[in-house]
């Protein structure tokens, strides 16, 4: 298993309309509760500066991830990208050991 912090950042400029792109929020946002479900992403959140936000996810593979991200309404309408850092983490604590292995 391989472990990715994942920042997202608004595009610049906007492809659409700000009231377009709250539009798709829910979607955005199902996207990622669809990750948590399935055990891919720990935690999602914005960014205090509101231009994106952060996820802690793993997949199998760097691929794996992508073909993730690729279902996330606001990549495939171009509105965020993501810079991806693979990571290995070392200590965490008993709560979060169960996510870790699966």
């Amino acid at each position: 298993m391989v472990f990715f912090v994942l920042s997202a950042s608004y595009c610049n400029p906007l492809p659409m309309a700000k009231s377009e792109v709250d539009a798709l929020l829910p979607e955005h946002k199902e996207f990622i509760l669809r990750g948590v479900r399935a055990s891919k992403v720990l935690c999602a959140g914005p960014k205090k500066s509101g231009n994106g936000g952060f996820i802690i996810a793993k997949a199998e593979t760097r691929s794996a991830l992508e073909d993730y991200i690729s279902t996330d309404p606001y990549f495939q309408k171009g509105i965020l990208h993501f810079d991806i850092t693979e990571f290995t983490p070392y200590d965490y604590p008993e709560y979060l050991s169960a996510w870790a292995t699966l």
